[in-house]
This record gives C-alpha cells, structure tokens and sequence, in this order.
C-alpha cells in the first residue's frame, strides 16, 4: 500500500532531502524579479491553478448569505465578492483559451473544452435530479407521491438544461424548506456564456483574414462588447436573445480583457509597481460609474494584469498544478449549501455556515475531478484525430519534451505530431450569487 497518502490523486509522493533543483531554482528567480525588474508570463510555472481555486471559494463565501439567510452580503463597487470572483474566472479563461486555440485547430479545440465542462455538467444535473431532489422533496413533504410529475420534472431538469442554457433552477419545486428556495444551482448559468466566448474566440480565428489580424480582432471584440453595454435590452429585441444577450454583454469583455493579455504577451513585463498602478486606475474605473458603467468593463484588463502577476509572485503546491479541482469546486458549492441549508447549518451563523460549505464541496470537487473530468479529458488527448499545431505558442504547463524514436519513422507525407497533454482552465467558474432570476440582485461582472 502506498505510503503517499495522495496517491490516488496523482499527487507526489514524500519528500526527500537533496539538493535544490535548478528549475526549482529558476522558479525563485523568475519570482524575485516579478516584483522587480518584471518577468513575462511563465506558461510553465505560474499559479494559476491556485487562483482559479481561490475565486471558486470565494463564490462559495459569497453564496453563503444567499442560501443562508444572511442578506447579500458586502456589495464593493455595487456587485458582491463573487461577481468580482466571476470576471477573474474569465479573465484568466480569456488568457488560456485563447493560447489553447492557438495551439489547436478548430476541431481539437471544441473537442477539449467540451471535455472539460460537459461531462462533469451532465453529471452535475443527475446528482441534482436523481438524488439530492428526492431527498428534499420527501424530507418537505415525507413521500415522493406526485414528485416524477410535479414540473419541473426531473426528466424535464435533466433534458431541458442539457444546452448549458439553464432554464430550470428547480425539481419539482425543490429544494424546500430552505432560506433560499427552489434553486438547485445559482452557479451554473455562467457556463453558457463562457462557452459562447470559447466559440467566439474558436470560430472567429478560423477565418485565415482575422487570424492574419488576431491582435486587432481580439481588441475590437473587446471594444464592441463594451459599446453593447449601452443599451443591450434594445439589442435583444433585434437578436431575440431575451435576458441571455444582456448577460452575456457584461461578461464578455472579462474574457476578452485577459485575451488581450495573451496577445501581447510578447510586450507585458509584470512587476510589483506596474501592478499596483493598474489596481490602483481599476479602482478608479470602477469608481467612474456612467450609465452603462463603461469604466467596470475597461478595467477588466488591469485586473488581468494583477492577476497574472500574482499568479508569478504566488507560490503553489504541486498537488494543486496537477490536480484543478476548481471546476468541481464551483458546480458542486451551491448544491452543498442547500444541502447544508436543510440540515439548518445555518443556524450556528454565516461563518461556520459558510466554512462547513467549503469543507463538504472538497471531496465532491476531488471526486468530479477523478471519476469524470481528468478522464474524460485523457480520453480527448488519446484521439489521433485532434492534433496540435505546429505552432504551439503557449506550452502546455506539464509538457515535456519526448525522446527520439530509436528508428526514423517511415515518411508520410504530413507531420501528424501526437497529441499532447491539454491544460486549459475550468471555464468557472464562479457566480454573482443567485441565479439571475433572483430579485433584488445583478447580474455578475
């Protein structure tokens, strides 16, 4: 039996005492000089990971006092903390996805982001429809009579979120009896809307004349999404896009802010007085409120510039590198607190409220991520059909470099290289609280 009580997570085993290795060595330079001169990006070691996990747990910390009970909890710059964990999700999906399509064609691209989202969503609405609901329904009403037939059915949550497009929050009226009802998850719907920026980025670099231009594609998209904020329920009205259009208008410069970073990854050197110079003009767009707060939506690439620097500065765990448990961490959350909720945890107050909330979601998070996501996503990387491109501008963060065949391989007219490792971010990932069909609240920024 392994002594290496992560082992069945991939993670590393005990430590052993011997000398510093010098790509440790390299990663304590690269974080020295982050604060000063400046380094650009490692795509090899950064921490990422560890900041993608920390927004995750801050929409959780956030949905505590919705499903609580606690009011909305503080609102800095008029949205709670995890609409502001919601713009940081994209920003760093902007930067990766973009690097990811980059380094893939359209075909292999499409095939590992719907890996690393749809599986584990399917299965996220199953627990819900086929578990967690019953359970609360006899619980409210000590029988499942009438609970198959009572809309929203279960068959109908299942098949009619099956789009990513959540129109359905509940199962038959479930969950009741809880200071937040007749939602299962207040986090799901932003995953809608990161997909369509995936597809945006996806099939808009296809065309040989933008790709030719990405750099100015990127910004216009960027600049567009912005200008579209002022009056986008006009702008439905044209597209029949209903409420999605005005959401999705909010999100997308958050991912096309951390884009922009990517595409001028070449020129950004980030250090510890440039980053505070940009959180310091963020805070100051935000604080410049005009009607349809351009200034939230222009500070979305400052806010990138911070987060990627402190994902150089920021040590992290090589257990969290290898094993992105965010993903599970955010679809996971709020269907624990309503769980929580029925228990009434929430009686001891927010705090432990909130803490056994973060504690409960860990090992649903490490089991979506073992049982579906990780091989759901191997899965993907076996298929010869998806190969990489030649030009793999962002290295995948795990890559290394394989050995030469002991022979040449025999000449086949093309250069099919394998298919590498994909380790683009969960989409979260994170929500600005309850579902946006909830009064008295916005929509995430």
């Amino acid at each position: 039996m392994s002594s290496n009580p992560l082992a069945f997570l991939g993670g590393p085993g005990p430590s052993r005492p011997g000398p510093v290795r010098p790509q440790a060595a390299a990663k304590t330079v690269s974080r020295a000089r982050a604060w000063w001169p400046g380094v650009p990006l490692d795509n090899h070691a950064n921490s990422l990971n560890l900041l993608r996990l920390v927004f995750a747990a801050t929409v959780i910390v956030a949905h505590s006092f919705y499903t609580g009970g606690f009011g909305h909890g503080p609102m800095p710059g008029g949205y709670n903390v995890g609409g502001w964990a919601v713009g940081g999700f994209f920003i760093i999906s902007g930067y990766l996805i973009t690097a990811s399509r980059n380094s893939h064609k359209l075909g292999g691209f499409l095939a590992r982001r719907i890996a690393r989202i749809y599986p584990a969503f399917v299965v996220n609405l199953l627990i819900v429809a086929l578990v967690l609901s019953p359970i609360n329904y006899h619980w409210a009403h000590h029988s499942l009579k009438h609970f198959w037939t009572t809309a929203t059915t279960p068959l109908m949550y299942v098949f009619g979120n099956l789009r990513l497009q959540l129109v359905s929050y509940n199962v038959a009226g479930t969950p009741l009896k809880v200071p937040y009802p007749s939602a299962w998850n207040g986090s799901m719907w932003t995953l809608w809307y990161e997909f369509t920026c995936y597809l945006i980025i996806g099939i808009g670099l296809t065309f040989t004349c933008l790709r030719r231009f990405q750099k100015t594609f990127v910004v216009v998209v960027f600049l567009l999404s912005i200008a579209a904020n002022w009056h986008p329920a006009h702008l439905a009205t044209y597209f029949g896009a209903g409420s999605y259009l005005p959401q999705l208008l909010q999100l997308t410069p958050w991912f096309f802010g951390g884009a922009i970073l990517y595409e001028f990854r070449s020129k950004l050197r980030y250090n510890f007085p440039c980053a505070v110079l940009c959180a310091a003009a963020g805070t100051a767009l935000i604080a410049w409120r005009p009607a349809p707060e351009w200034g939230t939506f222009l500070s979305a690439p400052l806010w990138g510039y911070v987060i990627m620097w402190l994902a150089m500065v920021l040590p992290m765990p090589k257990i969290i590198g290898t094993q992105d448990i965010s993903y599970g961490i955010y679809i996971y959350g709020f269907p624990v607190q309503q769980v929580l909720a029925m228990a009434h945890v929430q009686s001891h107050g927010y705090f432990p409220y909130m803490l056994a909330s973060l504690l409960c979601t860990i090992p649903c998070a490490i089991a979506s991520w073992v049982i579906v996501e990780k091989p759901a996503m191997a899965w993907v990387r076996e298929r010869k059909a998806y190969p990489r491109l030649h030009h793999d501008a962002t290295p995948s963060r795990h890559l290394r470099p394989q050995p030469l065949p002991a022979t040449p391989p025999r000449p086949t007219g093309a250069d099919t290289p394998a298919p590498a490792p994909d380790q683009s971010p969960a989409p979260h990932r994170g929500s600005d609280g309850p579902p946006p069909a909830a009064p008295g609240t916005k929509v995430a920024q």
